[in-house]
C-alpha cells in the first residue's frame, strides 16, 4: 500500500512538472521592431539619406530547442503600414509576443505592398559626381515583394535567447549600400538627369536609367539584417 502510495505520488509530481514546463516554454518575450538605414558612406559613390518602406505582413519563423520546437507567428496589417527610415532606428509600433527560450535560428518575413501612388520602396541620397557637384539620387521600386533574413545576436551568431519578462529589440537594417555596390562612378556619371525645382535628380526607376535600375533590383533580396539586442 504504501509503495502504490508513493508511486502515485510520483507520477503527479511528474505529471506537474510536465505541466510546468510546459507552460514555462509559452511564457512570451516582448520583441519591438525597430528599423534603420544603412548609409555607410565610407563605401560606395552614394551618400544615403533616408528611405521610405510600405509593409504589408512582418512574419516570425523559430526554430527553439525547448517546448514546441517551430514558432511561427506573423501580422498582417490592416491598411498598408509606411516605414520612413533614416540613420538613426526609428521605431513603427510593431511588435510580437515570442515564447522565450533558445532559438537556434530566428527567420523574419517581410512582405511589402504599395502605396496609393504606386510605391513600395523608395531610397534617397546624394552622389559626388566626377566634377565634384551633388546630384541627388532616388530610387523607386513600384511592385509586392517579399525579403527574408536570417537573425542574429548582437555578436554576429545564429543563437538568440529571449527570456520572458526581459523585452528585446530586434533592428531591421535596411542595405542600399549593398544593392548599389555594382553601381560604379562611370555608371552614375552618364545617367540621365531630370531636373526638379532647378535641382538635377537621377531618378532610377522601371522607367527611368533602366540599366541601373535592373542592376539594383537583382540585389534587392539580399543584404538586410535583422539584429536582436
Amino acid at each position: 500500500m504504501k509503495h502504490t502510495r508513493f508511486l502515485h505520488l510520483t507520477l503527479s509530481v511528474l505529471v506537474l512538472s510536465f505541466y510546468s514546463c510546459g507552460k514555462k516554454w509559452k511564457k512570451p518575450t516582448d520583441v519591438s521592431f525597430k528599423f534603420q538605414l544603412n548609409s555607410n558612406s565610407n563605401s560606395g559613390f552614394v551618400k544615403f539619406t533616408d528611405a521610405y518602406l510600405v509593409l504589408d505582413k512582418v512574419s516570425f519563423k523559430g526554430e527553439r530547442k525547448q517546448g514546441t520546437k517551430e514558432v511561427n507567428l506573423e501580422q498582417q496589417f490592416s491598411s498598408t503600414m509606411p516605414i520612413y527610415l533614416s540613420l538613426n532606428a526609428t521605431s513603427p509600433g510593431i511588435k510580437f509576443d515570442i515564447p522565450q527560450g533558445t532559438y537556434s535560428q530566428i527567420e523574419i518575413k517581410l512582405e511589402t505592398s504599395t502605396d496609393p501612388s504606386g510605391t513600395a520602396l523608395q531610397v534617397n541620397g546624394t552622389y559626388l559626381d566626377s566634377s565634384n557637384n551633388d546630384v541627388a539620387v532616388q530610387f523607386t521600386f513600384s511592385a509586392a515583394d517579399v525579403t527574408d533574413i536570417i537573425a542574429k545576436n548582437s555578436s554576429g551568431g545564429n543563437q538568440i535567447v529571449l527570456i520572458a519578462d526581459q523585452p528585446a529589440t530586434v533592428t531591421i537594417i535596411i542595405n542600399p549600400v549593398y544593392w548599389f555596390a555594382p553601381v560604379s562612378e562611370s555608371i552614375l556619371d552618364e545617367a540621365a538627369e531630370d531636373i526638379e525645382n532647378g535641382v538635377p535628380v537621377i531618378q532610377i526607376n522601371k522607367d527611368k536609367n533602366q540599366d541601373i535600375y535592373n542592376l539594383i533590383i537583382n540585389r534587392i533580396n539580399d543584404g538586410c539584417e535583422a539584429v536582436f539586442n
